[in-house]
Order: structure tokens, then sequence, then C-alpha cells
């Protein structure tokens, strides 16, 4: 079993961005003292679906996904989170239970913010309350895309719709196309698009003999046929 390693303190190994970085200096401080650092391997969850909640989280460095977990045992990616971005804001709400659960892609750092400790941040910088506030808003839009997406498209076309997400949100544009900025598994394209692995596999694979879709050491490249391709869609 893969043991949780405490970090060591983040003033000069982490460079937190969101809501951390609008903190004055003496704020981020006493904010230090009470947060936590931690350190995950890959595939291991930092919190488990069903647990109370209890902190809010800020991705310090690595890379996470955020899953739900149906009863019949498929998974759903609703979420990816990267260096700087928070989770587990479900902390605020009135049900504070974990609905879906958290687990490291690649060796990721991660700060837990108690509730006390997030609370006395928004109740004395406005800042951090309105930064939080449109990326709850951005995942709310983002979750109501993918039900109606659930809902009415077809297999072929969520696959699509995950694909072109990926590029415009984590896409470096390169000289051939786009380089999509995270480290991912077919499997990670499947579960965000809730599809089965075999229909992602037989997406891809007429793209891949035409050299429109490479993946190097976990790293996507889409040519810019393909990006052309799922623009038009």
């Amino acid at each position: 079993m893969i043991n949780v390693a405490l970090a060591t303190h983040p003033k000069n190994n982490c460079q937190c961005r969101c809501i951390l970085s609008l903190l004055q200096e003496d704020q981020r401080k006493d904010i230090f003292q009470l947060a936590h650092f931690l350190r995950y391997q890959a595939g291991q969850t930092v919190f488990q679906q069903g647990e109370p909640a209890s902190n809010m989280y800020v991705c310090c460095s690595g890379q996470l996904k955020i899953v739900g977990r149906l009863e019949d045992g498929h998974k759903r990616v609703l979420r990816l989170v990267r260096f700087g971005e928070c989770f587990g804001e479900e902390v605020l709400g009135s049900d504070r239970i974990h609905k879906v659960f958290a687990e490291a892609m690649v060796p990721t750092m991660v700060c837990l913010l108690p509730k006390h400790a997030l609370l006395r941040i928004l109740q004395s910088n406005p800042q951090v309350y309105i930064r939080l506030t449109e990326q709850l808003i951005d995942q709310l839009h983002q979750l109501q895309e993918s039900i109606m997406l659930t809902n009415f498209a077809s297999s072929k076309d969520r696959v699509t719709h995950a694909l072109r997400f990926l590029c415009q949100k984590y896409g470096n544009e390169t000289e051939h196309g786009i380089e999509i900025d995270l480290v991912l598994k077919e499997k990670d394209l499947a579960e965000l698009a809730g599809v089965p692995l075999e229909t992602v596999s037989r997406y891809l694979s007429p793209y891949k003999k035409k050299g429109w879709f490479l993946c190097k050491e976990r790293r996507w490249f889409i040519s810019n046929d393909l990006v052309y391709n799922l623009l038009q869609r």
C-alpha cells in the first residue's frame, strides 16, 4: 500500500496559484500554520466517495481527476485538476459528504485547507470569494453540458466533445497542431466521455493510422487536420 507523504513546508517548493496567491504575505503565513501539505503517488486517492468532507484542497503540483463511481461500478471523470486549481468545495455545502473521489494521475502535492481556515480566507478576502465563485460556476456549466451530452448525444459525439474540450482547455498550439498539456491514458478519455474504452479505441484508430493522433510518454499530440475535424463537428 502506498503511503501518503507529508510534504515539506511550501514556502520554498510550492508556488500555489489560485486562492493562496491572492493572500498577503502575512495572511499566507497564518494559513500555512493551519494547512497541511501532502504528496500522493499516481493512483492514490486524496478522498473517497462517501467520506465526510472536512477540507478544501489546492493542487500545488501534479494532476488529479475527480471521479464519480456508479452503483454498477462504472466510473465517470467529472473534472480534471491541475496546478493551482481547487477541489473539494463541497465542504462549504450543507450536505458535507463527498459524492465523488479524487485520484492523483501523476505524483502530486496537495494543500489541505480545513473548513475553518477556508472560512477565514473567504471572510477577509473578497477576491478569493469571487475567484472561488467563478470556478464553481464554470464547473456547473461543464456539468450541465455533460448531462445534456449523456442524455442526447451518441457515444461518438461524446468522445468528439471530450477531445475537443481537452484541446480547447489544455491544448498548447504547435507548428503542426496541438499538444494537450496533461498526462493521459485512453481510459481517462473514455471516463471523461462516459463511454466504454473500446469506443474510444475504435474512435482513435483511424486517426492514429493517418498520424493525426500521437501519444508519446502519455502526452497527446493532435494534428491540425484532426483539430479542424473536431471544430467542424
